[in-house]
């Protein structure tokens, strides 16, 4: 490791590749100036990006602090569990100059733990609105609060929703940008077709799980079909045996087998969402909005639930479409207006690119987290 650059920890909470992973790779891949680590729980998808990438990284077997509101004696053994490797890793460390520890999730503690022991600043980066805290909302968030030089969010909504229960005075917020300028140009080159009343294609992206609401894609579809309507649903996503099988017996019960691909995890799935007329996005809730703004980047206009940080990407009706969760046929009636105005669609097509381009790109994101770390550091990258 240089000793001319300051060296980071970074503290992935998970190695698969979902958005807080894609997030991270793309911050260390775009901000220069400094040496870093990644730890990870355990080997996935994400650790093999990180090696093709050649950045350093470490298994360490930390515990999260979610799910186990209701078992306190599991609760607190999984905490002493993170302070005792959290000391471990410190030892590790101390070899190095760790300049900061920056923790990439709210799901673990173990992030904060080490930055005690190794006596340097931390960067919370939370994602997510969690509710199933071990030691309850407001206990954890004061944790974070307590241990965080700088906690970073990733919309508006979230930080409103964290300054109901602590003081939102060193939260910064910090909007995703998972596309870059040059993507974004290569896609607007190729031609995308329209929707017709006579053919519609779909997509929904995510983990399957009841917050998702894919069971409002599902439900919309079925409408169109027994409507007449030609119609194919794309689903990129896995979850729980349970909640697939339970998404697939309603689809069988809609009589819509035959018009869904359920085509499981995608690892780079912006072509299949640039192939699709429209993507829906169900979510019960939504700290930002991943999805849509990778939809909307490559000119697929969105549909969506009116939740969270996605009020923050879509405009109803100019870069897209709201409904209410559950509002099965407002999804539908929706879906058929973009399918009969073309017009319409293209406009909104048209300003759902413009917001991106001006809002939500990889170099927008990385200037910003440039200036977080550099704030913390106390110098420039």
């Amino acid at each position: 490791m240089s000793h001319h650059k300051p060296h980071i920890v970074f503290v992935s909470h998970a190695s698969g590749l979902c958005g807080a992973e894609r997030s991270l790779l793309d911050l260390i891949k775009g901000i220069k100036g400094f040496t870093c680590t990644v730890l990870v729980p355990n080997r996935g998808p994400f650790v093999d990006v990180l090696l093709a990438n050649n950045i350093p990284y470490k298994v360490v077997k930390y515990h999260a602090w979610v799910g186990r509101k209701h078992k306190p004696l599991q609760a607190v053994y999984r905490m002493f569990c993170n302070i005792y490797i959290a000391y471990q890793t410190a030892k590790f460390f101390r070899a190095h100059t760790v300049k900061a520890v920056y923790v990439n999730a709210s799901t673990s503690p173990f992030g904060a733990l080490l930055a005690r022991w190794l006596k340097t600043p931390c960067v919370w980066h939370v994602r997510e609105w969690i509710t199933s805290f071990d030691f309850g909302m407001k206990r954890s968030l004061g944790f974070i609060q307590k241990n965080a030089s700088m906690v970073v969010v990733n919309s508006e909504a979230l930080r409103l929703q964290m300054a109901s229960i602590i003081d939102a005075e060193n939260i910064t917020v910090v909007h995703n940008g998972p596309i870059g300028w040059a993507q974004m140009t290569d896609f607007q080159m190729l031609q995308k077709d329209s929707p017709s009343p006579q053919f519609v294609s779909l997509c929904v992206v995510g983990t399957i799980y009841p917050n998702k609401g894919f069971e409002d894609a599902v439900g919309a579809l079925g409408s169109l079909v027994a409507q007449g309507l030609e119609v194919k649903l794309d689903i990129l996503g896995d979850g729980k045996v349970s909640d697939v099988e339970q998404l697939k017996l309603l689809a069988k019960e809609q009589g819509v087998e035959g018009n869904i691909i359920w085509h499981g995890f995608v690892k780079e799935p912006l072509d299949i969402l640039r192939a699709a007329h429209i993507c829906l996005i169900c979510s019960r809730e939504e700290a930002f909005g991943r999805v849509a703004v990778e939809a909307m980047s490559v000119g697929t206009p969105v549909i969506s639930t009116r939740v969270g940080g996605l009020v923050e990407i879509i405009q109803d009706k100019e870069t897209g479409l709201f409904y209410e969760p559950r509002d099965i046929q407002t999804l539908a009636s929706h879906i058929k207006y973009l399918a009969n105005h073309p017009d319409v669609y293209r406009d909104i097509q048209k300003k759902g690119i413009e917001k991106v381009f001006h809002n939500f790109t990889t170099e927008q994101y990385q200037h910003r987290m440039k200036n977080v770390l550099s704030q913390v550091l106390q110098s420039e990258l």
